[in-house]
């Protein structure tokens, strides 16, 4: 079914990303929203239903900050936050936390500090291992800007929140 090819052309242009190739993942991430288009509620299988438009996105944000292109990650991540449900907090943790490794790439420390801090509040609640995994590299990113106010004031709030793990 098309959702279901537009997912797994998802995932091998997050896995080609990790590459750094970047030319073969741009192909499956037009493939994956080419599929995803062609695809039609109601008429894909119950189990890939929980791939919107907003893990489509999420996804791509994804690809492109591992590519390093972290305004085109901004705008994909912003785009999965606008179109996600509520219901699945998981999944808008992981945009967040991608938007928040965007604007580090981009330099823009104080916004991803305040989105990183928004983002703890679920971290707490959801107890999952690889958005433990995701706040850790948000951690390890921000030791590049030690000393920044924002930066100090977010270490402050991780250690109240979930404690010293992360340090």
């Amino acid at each position: 079914p098309p959702r279901v090819h537009a997912m797994y052309c998802a995932m091998e242009a997050r896995a080609l990303a990790r590459q750094g190739d970047s030319h073969a993942c741009a192909v499956a991430m037009n493939e994956a929203e080419d599929f995803f288009m062609r695809g039609t509620d109601g008429e894909e299988p119950s189990w890939i239903q929980y791939f919107d438009s907003a893990e489509l996105h999420d996804e791509f944000g994804h690809c492109l900050r591992d590519l390093h292109q972290p305004a085109a990650a901004v705008r994909e991540a912003e785009r999965a936050l606008e179109s996600s449900d509520p219901v699945y907090p998981r999944s808008r943790t992981f945009s967040r936390l991608v938007l928040v490794s965007a604007d580090l790439q981009r330099g823009e420390v104080e916004r991803a500090c305040a989105t990183a801090t928004a983002a703890l509040d679920l971290v707490v609640r959801l107890r999952s291992f690889r958005v433990r995994r995701y706040v850790q590299d948000v951690v390890t990113q921000l030791s590049s800007f030690i000393g920044n106010p924002a930066v100090e004031s977010f270490r402050q709030h991780l250690r109240e929140t979930v404690g010293t793990a992360f340090e």
